[in-house]
């Protein structure tokens, strides 16, 4: 898992990264992509811990086709609210920059 320190050296060095042409101070395209593509990672793995202990409660020890469908179910929601959240931070930091 990538711990804080290391995403905000990323945004640290990411400040430099912009096009040419263009304010040094500005978050470039690429930059924000990969902060995106961290914290997206960071974020579905930190939610996704307390979603196997939930599924491992609920789910009996013979699993039938419903409890895969649910569980796939609750890691799609669990990877969508990493990407929105993750979104929205990115684009808070590079509107910051601009």
């Amino acid at each position: 898992m990538v711990s804080v320190s290391v995403l905000v050296g990323i945004i640290a060095t990411g400040v430099g990264l912009a096009e040419k042409g263009r304010e040094s101070n500005v978050v470039s395209h690429k930059m924000q992509r990969r902060l995106l593509s961290l914290l997206v990672l960071t974020l579905s793995q930190v939610l996704t811990r307390p979603l196997r202990n939930l599924v491992a409660d609920l789910v009996p020890e013979r699993r039938g086709p419903a409890d895969d469908v649910t569980e796939a179910v609750l890691q799609g929601m669990v990877r969508m609210v990493a990407v929105i959240v993750a979104s929205a931070v990115v684009r808070g930091l590079a509107e910051k920059r601009e």
